[in-house]
């Protein structure tokens, strides 16, 4: 990231590749990285803004005042909170690439990602693990 040669995180920098890989163009591309945790929120926002990526990050924690705004206005929304389904159909913008990074436990001890998967039809969402316990 300060331009010299160093491993970078896995998990943010295998997102970045996914996006990559699924045709993404993230060359100024508005990403919403939703959770600022030390792991991965902070790290790929980061990454995201780095010059081989160039992409215009807005980092929200899961306090942010009107997150659906944020996210309405992304070309690519990056879930990464770990809470529970805090993300719906309706506050992406259509034809968004969606990435869900974030699981949390439930009752039962189910495990549920921050954006259901059913309804986001709309957006390209890109499936990054199973949703387990809908």
């Amino acid at each position: 990231m300060l331009g010299a040669p160093a491993p970078l995180p896995c998990t943010p920098n295998g997102t970045i590749h996914l996006l990559e890989r699924f045709g993404v163009d993230l060359d100024g591309a508005i990403v919403c990285v939703v959770g600022r945790g030390v792991t991965v929120g902070r790290p790929i926002s980061l990454m995201l803004t780095s010059r081989d990526v160039n992409a215009a990050t807005v980092l929200c924690p899961t306090g942010t005042r009107d997150l659906a705004a944020e996210t309405c206005r992304a070309d690519v929304v990056i879930a990464v909170a770990g809470k529970p389904r805090m993300i719906t159909a309706d506050t992406i913008k259509e034809g968004a690439a969606l990435v869900d990074v974030g699981v949390s436990r439930v009752a039962g001890k189910r495990s549920v990602t921050c954006i259901p998967t059913c309804g986001t039809k709309q957006a390209g969402f890109l499936p990054t693990r199973a949703e387990w316990g809908r």
